[in-house]
């Protein structure tokens, strides 16, 4: 890529997404010097791309209602080069979202992705879960992290079915799916384990710089999940639940 040519991210997610978030674009900052990159993010623990949703006492907007994408229009370089990665796309069925209605909006996201003339990564639902989502961690699960959900175990999996079909299908010529991420979900198969950090947020960050044209000198490192995972607990507790810090005007 030539140095003068600046590259625009688009980041959008949940949980899995705020606990890599320094890691993966401190990689791709790295990799793309001395070009410049700018990030533009809708992420947040318990996000969705349909319904409002978070953890404790906070409620992000839907990601598809953010206004990540006007911004991406109103502030990106006309030249610059366009990425996004959609991923955390599970969230939305314990809100009680129709699959159906979930993939209508992910294709909308997308027809607004193409319009700002970005190419889209996607990474699908951890196949995993259709196995080993058994009634006894599906409750679990549930307690945990969705505990107002009304979504019962078998309609959760049917819905999971009928998205990463619809992937699998393909959602568009500008659009490439990220595979082969599965084996390194944790305990909890909904979470990247923490041993498999840096080798899962390689593996993004690589597919991000191949898009652009460009191959990964530097990989993720194994020390840096503690720091990317408190940088991404600070942000939760500081900025989005006591309100005592402001994140910065790339987040949406």
């Amino acid at each position: 890529m030539n140095k003068n040519i600046r590259a625009s991210i688009i980041l959008l997610g949940a949980s899995n997404l705020s606990r890599g978030y320094y890691s993966l674009t401190r990689c791709i900052k790295n990799n793309l010097e001395p070009c410049s990159v700018d990030f533009f993010n809708a992420l947040g623990p318990g996000r969705a791309y349909c319904a409002s949703g978070g953890v404790f006492n906070v409620a992000y907007p839907p990601i598809g209602a953010s206004l990540v994408f006007p911004t991406v229009k109103d502030r990106s370089d006309k030249t610059s080069r366009k990425i996004a990665l959609l991923t955390d796309l599970g969230n939305d069925i314990m809100y009680g979202i129709p699959a159906e209605k979930i993939i209508e909006e992910i294709k909308r996201i997308l027809g607004q992705l193409e319009a700002l003339d970005a190419d889209a990564l996607i990474t699908p639902i951890p196949a995993t879960l259709l196995s080993q989502l058994t009634p006894s961690r599906f409750r679990i699960l549930k307690a945990i992290f969705f505990p107002r959900s009304k979504v019962k175990r078998l309609e959760a999996i049917a819905a999971i079915k009928i998205i990463n079909q619809a992937i699998d299908a393909g959602l568009g010529n500008r659009v490439t799916v990220i595979s082969g991420l599965d084996n390194f979900m944790g305990w909890d198969k909904i979470h990247y384990g923490h041993c498999n950090f840096a080798e899962v947020w390689s593996r993004i960050a690589e597919a991000i710089l191949t898009a652009l044209g460009v191959g990964i000198r530097e990989k993720i490192c194994l020390p840096q999940v503690i720091p990317s995972y408190a940088m991404g607990l600070n942000r939760l507790i500081l900025s989005d639940m006591l309100k005592l810090t402001r994140k910065g005007p790339e987040f949406f």
